[in-house]
């Protein structure tokens, strides 16, 4: 059985490129773009990766991962990729509830997916 990730991710081409390389290396892939929406569907399926960004609207990341973690008792490894790369903004994603933090411009879809396989080796 296909291990399930959801994607919460507002940029449009980000989504696109992640659910594609996702995909090619066979997880099942579902997409939310923006917090709110991110969340009920957390809450409503079981998936075993959660990938946020923390700018978005309807909700921002750290209120989606303090609703998930705190509230719902969700435990889900969250990986959170962002544009910021400022130490304090990690800090607080981690703080919030964030399993791994990765940096946008940074990274490629390939080294995603060695996070996602490296956080569900550990959970």
């Amino acid at each position: 059985m296909s291990k399930k990730i959801l994607i919460i991710e507002d940029e449009e081409d980000i989504l696109k490129m992640y659910k594609l390389r996702l995909e090619k290396e066979g997880y099942e892939v579902e997409t939310a773009k923006n917090g709110a929406w991110g969340i009920k569907l957390a809450i409503e399926q079981k998936f075993d990766v959660i990938i946020m960004d923390i700018v978005m609207p309807a909700m921002n990341g750290c209120q989606a991962l303090k609703k998930l973690k705190i509230e719902n008792k969700i435990f889900t490894p969250i990986i959170v990729v962002s544009n910021s790369a400022q130490d304090a903004d990690i800090k607080y994603a981690k703080k919030c509830g964030a399993d791994s933090y990765l940096i946008k411009s940074q990274i490629t879809p390939t080294e995603l997916v060695k996070e996602i396989k490296n956080l569900l080796r550990n959970s």
